[in-house]
């Protein structure tokens, strides 16, 4: 008999669930990665404890296969959280009336699932400068740590924290180091928003370490100016061709960093891309040019000249 059906099956799992979940509204310090109405909640995780002790895969069916990682990224977990989830999962299996052996195989499956979730760098992310440097003094190789995809200097360029970058940078942080999306330090300047200078000496400071400014990444097969274009911000386009950017760049459809501005109606970016030589006529995979691919009066004239 497998776990699933030892357990009792989806009832039970729903059962348990429910007492997990019960739990985790005492816990206040829980209670912080959770939503106050947690109903639905609750039949995910009866859903995701049967798929995953053998019983109906309707878990994926509903959620896709979108990795837990990734599903949790978004969430401040470190060893702390996991190890409160895990004690409130052992609680709602000994109410349950689930075996010692049963619950120990389940718990162990858990436990490796729970180490994957706990981010050892939750503590670091928002640290003062002065405190993360005395971190990297008694440690520099948490300047380099990549815990399944979760590092300090992705997190320090998604927000275009300049004296983080550097600081990291100091102490040995990879240039090329990628995170949960698979993405590395500059695609993440590249796609991100904010203050604009801030963003652009986030990017001059990657590339005077290394970054290379035409490199491809996702899979859309965009570079860095693709990212810029689609996000509208105009002083990071405009350093990264200072930087020697492809201009007539080509993502998996054919499409150039122009069109890719002209399909988002980033009028700024289009003004520069054309000022710099962009092809208007350029095609793409399926033969359709910028020019008709603008879906505004202004942007074709912008785009003619």
């Amino acid at each position: 008999m497998g776990v699933y059906d030892a357990v009792g099956g989806i009832e039970a799992f729903r059962r348990i669930s429910k007492r997990f979940h019960h739990k985790v509204e005492s816990d206040s310090k829980l209670m912080e990665l959770f939503p106050k109405n947690m109903v639905a909640l609750e039949e995910r995780l009866a859903l995701f404890l049967t798929e995953r002790t053998g019983g109906e895969a309707v878990y994926t069916g509903a959620r896709g296969k979108t990795s837990m990682i990734c599903r949790h990224a978004h969430l401040a977990i470190g060893s702390e959280e996991a190890t409160r989830w895990l004690a409130h999962m052992k609680a709602a299996l000994e109410e349950e009336g689930v075996s010692d052996a049963i619950s120990t195989q389940l718990l162990s499956n858990l436990t490796e699932l729970a180490a994957t979730l706990a981010d050892p760098l939750v503590h670091l992310y928002g640290l003062p400068i002065a405190a993360l440097r005395e971190k990297l003094e008694e440690d520099p190789s948490l300047a380099k740590l990549n815990d399944h995809g979760r590092n300090l200097i992705c997190a320090a360029a998604i927000s275009w924290d300049v004296p983080r970058l550097r600081l990291l940078l100091e102490f040995g942080a990879e240039i090329e180091t990628s995170d949960t999306g698979g993405h590395n330090p500059l695609y993440r300047v590249a796609n991100g928003s904010g203050n604009e200078a801030d963003g652009r000496a986030a990017l001059e400071l990657l590339i005077a370490h290394g970054a290379n400014v035409n490199q491809v990444t996702g899979v859309g097969g965009m570079t860095p100016l693709h990212m810029s274009a689609r996000r509208g911000t105009v002083a990071i386009a405009e350093a990264l061709l200072e930087a020697g950017a492809n201009i007539e760049a080509r993502d998996s459809n054919g499409e150039t960093p122009l069109r890719r501005a002209v399909n988002c109606g980033k009028e700024d970016v289009v003004r520069l891309l054309v000022a710099h030589g962009a092809d208007p006529l350029s095609r793409d995979r399926f033969g359709r040019t910028v020019v008709e691919a603008a879906r505004s009066e202004r942007l074709r004239n912008l785009l003619q000249g």
